[in-house]
């Protein structure tokens, strides 16, 4: 990901995969169930500086999750709170075109295609307003 201008927190979280292969939906994601008293998912925090470059690759790029939250301010220290401003992002991905041999087939859309469905949940009728 490339970031222009003002600098922000990137959050990584390793999503936890059930007994069946499937990977939770991240916390942020609009479809993310609320959140359960089970045991939070390892996740990181990183600090990418304004006109920066972040380059995942392995388990980070395949086997974690990644975003960055909305939010008006970013904590980058215990107690230190910095104003978001203006930023632009972008992402560059390469299209495999033979198939997919990595070390993370539960999160791998070419190996589970499973990884990338919708909860079957969207499905259903929205709940009627009174």
């Amino acid at each position: 990901a490339l970031t222009l201008g003002a600098g922000t927190v990137m959050e990584l979280r390793r999503p936890r995969v059930d007994g069946e292969g499937k990977v939770s939906v991240g916390r942020h994601h609009r479809l993310a169930p609320p959140p359960s008293s089970a045991t939070p998912p390892e996740q990181k925090n990183v600090w990418l500086p304004a006109n920066s470059l972040l380059i995942l690759t392995g388990e980070a790029r395949y086997a974690w999750q990644h975003g960055i939250a909305w939010r008006k301010t970013d904590c980058i220290a215990e107690g230190q709170a910095v104003p978001r401003g203006r930023r632009v992002s972008f992402t560059f991905r390469s299209a495999r075109r033979a198939p997919c041999g990595c070390r993370w087939p539960s999160f791998c859309d070419a190996q589970n295609p499973e990884a990338h469905m919708l909860p079957s949940r969207l499905g259903q009728a929205p709940p009627q307003e009174q």
